[in-house]
């Protein structure tokens, strides 16, 4: 083999080691079954190997490494040894291939080849592919098909026009199956055998127009089958959406049915269904019912009559449409209907108590906070899946949900691991502030989800400690949280041990910060009572009289980096701080030195830059300024001030920035005691057009 480097390789199953062997003179093929030892296996599911990937697996101390083609590109795995003492052979087979093999193989061939007859080969592979009793040749030649997309899909298409509805009906089904899937050929080195790689929905998007002519056919096998392609075309097809409008009036309701969750998977490329929709929500038939209600949700549209009827579908007699119900108004998070889907938390079918208690979580924030308590019960539910789903949500509900800290904590000793995982993430949501219900969240993630038998738990709270310890949460737990990962640094988990050195790194360069910090504020002395100071010639400015400190620029650049340490620990985030102004948590961001010098100053706000577990609070105060200010227009949630990077231009300018009126931009140092939204601390500075100044708002301990 050489997709992974010289090795020994064994394939998962004879038809995928039936594909690398050749025939003999008389016909016949070879092959070789053997029993290996494969210890401790690392695994790939790369569509591409690193080159020295079996180097890799060695310098792991692994013993042999497998290739999972099923995921990377949808067939059977690969075995790779690099050591012979690990093979032991066990018989040899001679053998002559079925004729159904060999007409998967002459497809092959004949594609390969470029024959311009092979097209009339297509047609009959599809109709093989779908009705032969063996499975095995039905994938293959799924397999041949896909990796011939771009030849097969044209002819497929014309197929589709077909007097013979056994043509016609096969054609489709084909084509929906290679609409999920597509693929080409890529010869390998020796140019003898191909191997598989996704291209992309584009090469079955040429089928759209002939699949949506099948909508209208005489045999409702066919019209539902290519409402099913069109399904997993997604957007691609959103030419068929007017033919799909009509289709939902079709006679027979599997077909009604089709189309209606073919429109859902079109998303907002749909939105021009939604009447129709709505009123196929309205059908006889329960199954179109629970497709078009599900669709609701998918299409993402939040108008009035959408929730109306959503909300209430939540009071049908069938459990699958309030299933589908729930489900519809999480996507489109629909705050209104917090208290009907609390009520669906009682429901006697788990499902339905299930979907409700994730699109509770899906709603998130205030707005589902009345359906804490109903959460609360459900955390002992007979169900593991909705125990699951209801420690999942109130991880989402955030800090409103904090008197749900000893609740998840007792769920951390449930029975299901995936219960206790959930209940491990959620944890460090939820900001309690309540200093003995957080010492002992903090404990029963150590005491209980570090020493889980399950990894993924383990792997929870870990990730989970990681978050506060970002955060300046641990408080006096530090030295317990610092013992615990020491101790999972031995972890036979390797994802474990990694978190366990990020928060270890973590914890220490936090310490270090902040025993600089305090050899340096021990040397200052206080600065002169003006609110402006010359030193060395340049002015400072934004210094606060008979409380602050002036330094030399030299160390307000040691206290920059102390920031940026910080900022630089808080998650997903590139020189993110946190601060206050006018008496609310704010996220600072700043553009980095040459910005800063360039006078392009600092921008406020940004993407959800909040602690793990925390609230979200977009772009900085509730209000950004009452005297006049605009806060939808400045303080876009998703592109920053206005959508504009630069609003410092030298000038304030209020049109565009959300800073402090004073224009001190604040610094958070860690400190020893836990806070409530963020990182708190008393140091700022501010830059703009070349000039630093820096404000110390209070002496540090």
């Amino acid at each position: 083999g050489t997709l992974y480097g010289k090795g020994i390789y064994f394939a998962e199953c004879v038809t995928k080691a039936d594909e690398y062997s050749e025939e003999d003179a008389d016909g016949y093929c070879w092959m070789l079954l053997c029993r290996a030892a494969l210890g401790k296996v690392m695994t790939c599911k790369d569509k591409k190997p690193a080159a020295d990937i079996l180097d890799q697996c060695k310098a792991g101390s692994y013993d042999s490494l497998i290739g999972d083609r099923w995921a990377a590109v949808g067939t059977f795995r690969e075995f790779i040894l690099y050591d012979s003492d690990q093979v032991y052979p066990a018989f040899i087979l001679r053998y002559k291939r079925w004729s159904e093999a060999a007409f998967c193989r002459s497809i092959r061939e004949t594609a390969e080849s470029g024959d311009s007859q092979a097209g009339d080969l297509y047609p009959h592979a599809a109709i093989l592919a779908e009705e032969h009793p063996d499975s095995t040749v039905r994938y293959r030649l799924s397999l041949l098909m896909d990796a011939h997309a771009e030849n097969v899909v044209p002819v497929l298409s014309e197929a589709l026009k077909d007097p013979r509805r056994r043509v016609r009906l096969n054609a489709t089904k084909a084509l929906m199956n290679m609409a999920g899937q597509t693929s080409s050929v890529e010869a390998l080195p020796d140019g003898s055998r191909y191997r598989r790689h996704r291209e992309g929905i584009h090469v079955v998007v040429s089928a759209v127009p002939a699949l949506t002519t099948c909508l209208t056919d005489t045999d409702s096998f066919i019209r539902r089958a290519a409402a099913r392609a069109l399904e997993r075309l997604g957007e691609h097809a959103a030419p068929a959406v007017p033919s799909l409008i009509v289709s939902l009036r079709d006679r027979e309701e599997e077909v009604r049915a089709a189309v209606a969750t073919a429109l859902g998977q079109l998303g907002r490329a749909a939105a021009e269904a939604l009447p129709a929709l709505l009123q196929a929500s309205c059908d006889n038939e329960e199954r179109v019912r629970v497709a078009a209600i599900s669709s609701l949700g998918y299409l993402g549209v939040n108008s009035a009559a959408v929730l109306e009827v959503l909300t209430d579908a939540l009071e049908d007699p069938s459990s699958e449409i309030k299933s589908a119900a729930a489900a519809a108004l999480g996507m489109l998070s629909a705050t209104t209907a917090t208290d009907a889907l609390a009520a669906c938390l009682s429901d006697s079918q788990s499902h339905v108590r299930a979907a409700a208690a994730k699109a509770i979580g899906q709603i998130g924030g205030k707005s589902a906070s009345t359906a804490v308590p109903k959460l609360l019960e459900t955390l002992k539910d007979p169900d593991h899946v909705v125990r699951r789903c209801s420690a999942v949500s109130l991880g989402r509900i955030g800090t409103f949900a904090a008197p749900a800290a000893a609740h998840l904590a007792d769920a951390m000793r449930d029975a299901h691991a995936q219960v206790r995982e959930a209940a491990a993430v959620s944890i460090s949501r939820l900001g309690v502030t309540e200093k003995i219900a957080h010492n002992v969240c903090i404990q029963c993630l150590v005491k209980r989800g570090l020493t889980d038998t399950s990894s993924d738990v383990r792997q929870a709270a870990a990730e989970s400690l990681l978050d506060l310890a970002r955060t300046e949460q641990l408080g006096v737990q530090r030295a317990c949280v610092r013992e615990a990962m020491t101790t999972r640094m031995k972890d036979d988990n390797a994802k474990v041990r990694a978190t366990a050195s990020t928060c270890l790194n973590m914890l220490n360069l936090q310490e270090d910060a902040m025993q600089k910090a305090r050899q340096r504020q021990r040397q200052k002395e206080p600065a002169e009572d003006d609110d402006e100071i010359l030193r060395d010639g340049v002015p400072r400015l934004g210094l606060e009289s008979g409380k602050c400190l002036c330094v030399p620029s030299s160390e307000a650049l040691e206290l920059e980096d102390i920031a940026r340490l910080v900022c630089q620990s808080l998650p997903e985030c590139e020189f993110w701080v946190w601060g206050q102004e006018e008496g609310e948590q704010k996220c600072w961001f700043r553009l980095g030195d040459d910005g800063r010098e360039a006078g392009e100053g600092w921008i406020s706000g940004g993407r959800a830059c909040h602690p793990p577990g925390q609230q979200a609070i977009v772009m900085g105060n509730v209000e950004c300024w009452i005297d006049g200010f605009n806060y939808d227009t400045c303080c876009d949630p998703k592109f920053g001030p206005s959508g504009n990077a630069q609003c410092w231009d030298g000038v304030f300018n209020y049109d565009r920035c959300c800073f402090p009126k004073d224009g001190a931009l604040l610094f958070m140092l860690p400190q020893q005691r836990p806070a409530r939204a963020g990182i708190s601390g008393n140091c700022g500075a501010f830059f703009s057009g070349g000039i630093r100044a820096l404000t110390l708002h209070e002496r540090m301990p």
